[in-house]
């Protein structure tokens, strides 16, 4: 089952192939990837966006890691 999450951007770190972005929430309590498959404009997510992240699976790290399923950003 997916969880979704309210987040504030702190960081937007680009993955090195390209491919995806790296998220790191206001809390600095989770970093989500989002991918070009999962958010079509995953590179334009900038710091101080508010987004909402669904994913199924978060490493136990602090801070957690998960990759996202969706993604959608507020207004």
């Amino acid at each position: 089952s997916l969880v979704g999450s309210e987040m504030c951007i702190r960081d937007s770190t680009p993955s090195e192939n390209g491919e995806s972005v790296r998220l790191l929430n206001s809390n600095r309590d989770i970093i989500v990837t989002v991918s070009k498959d999962v958010y079509e404009d995953y590179q334009n997510i900038k710091e101080g966006d508010r987004i909402m992240a669904w994913y199924s699976i978060m490493t136990m790290s602090l801070p957690g890691q998960t990759n996202a399923t969706k993604v959608i950003v507020l207004p």
